[in-house]
């Protein structure tokens, strides 16, 4: 029987040729999509989940609020795990992570390692770590000792056994190598290419009581069958009575160590201070494409469907015969299930093609390597078979039970055509395909027009042609000389030495304003810079004066931005005094306009500028234009004579605070790739329905063309029906798009207002494409001989 079906379907498909390859195409294309997103989805929700203890595993965040300032952090103080370990029996075990880029002698030259990782013995019982070399129980017991990745091993000691060799820091300080170890795979919210002890940081030893600073990650490991909640409970009573203090009691003002689920980290973490933030994923992405993907795969099923229905004339004749022969209804609804199989089959074997040809693209696309294995993991079988028997459902059970319906009087006499429930089913078909064509267009546009906003505003200062050295307090008190000799090249409009710039993290502590003001103490942001820092970022100064070497006690004075002036309820803050504990205070000299040092996704907050007396962590240095090679060609020569053991690290602050809208970027171009695939589905299905309804409509014309029929009324005859479904479709989707599209828009501070021209240019897209597809076929119906057409019938 079953083989018999399968001839059958095979010579309707080579029957109907135009038919069956905008079927096989739409559903190849529609699952292709689905199958890459499945394995995009399955790569974002397998994060951390390697760990054997990963059900149990959990990282401690600080939450807090103090004044006007609120921040949540994923690094907290030192004291925290060991209170964890010794006051709360639930608490397995407790490891500390301390990130510190480190420059290392390699061969004759030295190499900045950025992937260096201080941390201590109980890493290995907490995390997941396969050895190769070495003894996890001892590997990072003493100070200096290092454990390092196999491909870390083999780049510094090829073909040597690194047990005991030693690598020599840029100070002359010897690490030893007591382990080899197997990278974290891929799927890792941190990865590490060196595990160094963490006793040999003096700043560790030197907070081990100090919960003023947060300085560590603090990863926990609780016991079997204990809850997270009641944990969490607890520790907040004992931070409330032993740790808060009277400041943090304050009405308004909070400290709390809440405890963060390991395999939630990538996707539902989105705070500042994260050990790998390039790797940070998105739910809410993954929600989407996930939607997206099924939308697609949807709008491939609803072609087959119409079309399907559409040739109902033609299998109508053929499913009465098989009646009045004897066939039973199921044994009808078998065939055109394995008709609907073989299409089914057919597009798989295409979507492998087109995934396989795509991968590469779309993995540059996601920043991802994912591969596709159909031997060693049996996921992409399962992916692929489920989605077979999906898709063979889903397009052909109307279909199928639809045609076997028929009453074989009726099919016989060719008494089907016009029945109002399946050609209102068709329209509604339609009119869903062109709802998510028309929201994804409007959620293009309104996506680009937000980038564009954001890269037109004025920021309030100047990022272009502003290099940025990293790691400045390499030069240690010759700063200020390599700073002098920068500026006095010609190449260079000016070099500042500062702490924090726009784009980055900044810091944040606790200040006293001079009363009156709106608090009595309040945590704020803060930088410290020189007196180069607003001329080489062009920062306006809107009040008071810039620091100036010219005057001694600028060295305890205070440039503060207009928001903290507002935050703090100084109408005139010139000469109001701040102070940073007994450590420093002085008064507001200057009063900066506000600048977006952080994205637009939040406002421009208060910040507190200090003049900077320490080691810089770096210079920005304005480059004149036309000299950028040049320039950069100058600071490497400078820098190679004043610090010539260490590499030199630099970047541009346009390039760096651009990467602050790479997520948003990815959005608007998987938007514009996802709209193109929609319409391409949706006008092949359109395409393969005007074609029928052409062809159905073949005496019509005729007739209508003898009687007088201009070429444009025959095209308009055809084509109003479909107008009016876009129009429908533009009805409903247009709240739809602008409802989800606020809601995108919600994490902004600083946003477009949606304006009505969207979704007119949505919709009026939409309708463009659809007429083109439309009019071909109707313009190859109108222009035929009208002789054919009777003949025909």
């Amino acid at each position: 029987m079953f083989t018999n079906n399968l001839k059958i379907a095979l010579r309707n498909m080579l029957k109907h040729k135009g038919h069956a390859f905008i079927n096989v195409v739409g559903l190849s294309v529609g699952m292709a999509v689905c199958f890459l997103i499945f394995l995009w989805v399955r790569d974002e929700l397998g994060y951390d989940r390697f760990h054997a203890k990963a059900d149990r595993m959990y990282r401690a965040l600080w939450e807090a609020r103090y004044g006007d300032n609120e921040w949540k952090i994923p690094l907290v103080a030192v004291p925290l795990a060991e209170t964890l370990e010794k006051e709360f029996p639930e608490v397995e075990r407790t490891a500390r992570l301390y990130p510190g880029g480190m420059t290392l002698r390699h061969g004759e030259d030295y190499v900045r390692e950025q992937n260096f990782l201080f941390t201590e013995e109980s890493f290995f019982e907490v995390f997941t770590v396969e050895f190769i070399a070495g003894d996890p129980q001892t590997a990072l017991r003493d100070p200096e000792s290092i454990v390092l990745t196999e491909e870390t091993a083999q780049r510094y000691f090829p073909n040597q056994n690194p047990l005991g060799q030693t690598i020599e820091q840029n100070d002359g300080r010897l690490y030893r190598v007591t382990g080899v170890v197997k990278s974290f795979p891929p799927q890792s919210h941190f990865h590490f290419g060196f595990l160094a002890s963490i006793q040999t940081l003096q700043r560790f030893t030197g907070r081990q009581q100090n919960w003023g600073a947060a300085s560590v990650y603090t990863y926990v490991v609780l016991r079997p069958g204990e809850n997270a909640a009641a944990l969490q409970a607890k520790l907040q009573a004992y931070v409330d009575k032993n740790i808060a203090g009277e400041s943090f009691s304050q009405p308004g003002n909070f400290t709390r160590y809440p405890l963060q689920p390991l395999r939630d980290i990538h996707l539902q973490s989105h705070l500042d201070n994260e050990l790998d933030p390039a790797t940070a994923g998105n739910q809410a992405y993954v929600y989407l494409f996930s939607v997206i993907a099924c939308f697609i795969l949807l709008l491939a099923c609803i072609n087959f469907v119409n079309l399907a229905t559409a040739r109902s004339m033609q299998r109508g004749r053929e499913v009465g015969i098989r009646k009045v022969l004897g066939s039973q209804r199921m044994q009808l609804i078998r065939q055109f299930l394995a008709e609907t199989f073989v299409y089914v089959g057919l597009a798989i074997l295409a979507a492998i093609v087109l995934a396989e040809l795509a991968l590469p693209a779309f993995n540059h696309f996601a920043g991802k390597q994912l591969a596709i294995d159909f031997f060693e993991s049996p996921f992409a079988l399962i992916t692929l078979a489920g989605l077979a028997l999906v898709v063979t459902l889903l397009a052909g059970a109307y279909p199928a039970f639809f045609l076997s319906s028929f009453w074989p009087v009726q099919a016989l006499k060719g008494s089907l055509a016009g029945r109002a429930g399946r050609e209102r089913l068709r329209q509604g078909l339609v009119v869903v395909q062109f709802c998510i064509s028309i929201g994804l267009i409007a959620g293009t546009l309104v996506v680009r027009h937000q980038l564009q906003f954001m890269q037109s505003q004025r920021l309030g200062f100047d990022k272009e042609h502003v290099l940025l050295v990293h790691r400045a307090g390499a030069l240690g008190n010759q700063h200020v000389a390599f700073r002098n000799r920068l500026i006095a090249h010609p190449s260079f409009a000016g070099a500042a030495a500062a702490q924090n710039l726009p784009g980055q993290d900044f810091d944040s502590t606790v200040f006293t304003p001079e009363q009156p003001a709106n608090y009595q103490n309040t945590s704020l942001t803060y930088a410290w810079v020189d007196e180069q820092y607003a001329e080489v970022l062009k920062l306006k100064i809107a009040a008071g004066r810039n620091f100036s070497k010219e005057f001694a006690t600028d060295s305890s004075a205070f440039l503060i931005n207009q928001a903290a002036a507002k935050a703090l309820g100084w109408e005139n803050p010139l000469g109001k005094r701040l102070s940073l504990g007994d450590f420093f205070q002085g008064p507001v000299i200057g009063v900066v306009e506000d600048f977006h040092f952080e994205s637009f996704h939040h406002e421009v907050k208060p910040i507190l500028f200090m003049f900077n007396r320490q080691r810089p962590s770096y210079l920005a240095v304005r480059l004149r234009p036309g000299n950028v090679a040049e320039g950069i060609a100058e600071i490497q020569k400078l820098w190679k004579e004043f610090v010539p053991n260490t590499p030199l690290q630099y970047s541009f602050l346009d390039q760096d605070y651009q990467k602050l809208y790479d997520g948003e970027q990815r959005v608007a171009q998987i938007f514009i790739a996802f709209s193109v695939l929609v319409i391409l589905i949706a006008c092949l299905g359109l395409f393969g329905l005007a074609s029928f309804m052409a062809e159905q409509r073949t005496k019509e014309i005729g007739v209508r063309k003898v009687l007088g029929a201009t070429v444009s009324g025959i095209v308009g005859l055809l084509s109003k029906d479909f107008v009016k479904l876009v129009l429908v479709a533009f009805a409903v989707a247009t709240p739809l798009a602008y409802f989800a599209m606020q809601r995108w828009l919600q994490d902004f501070a600083y946003r477009i207002d949606i304006g009505w021209w969207v979704f007119v240019a949505a919709g009026g897209i939409a309708l463009v494409i659809a007429l083109l597809t439309v009019c071909y076929q109707a313009l190859k119906a109108a222009l035929a001989n009208p002789v054919e057409a009777l003949r025909y019938e």
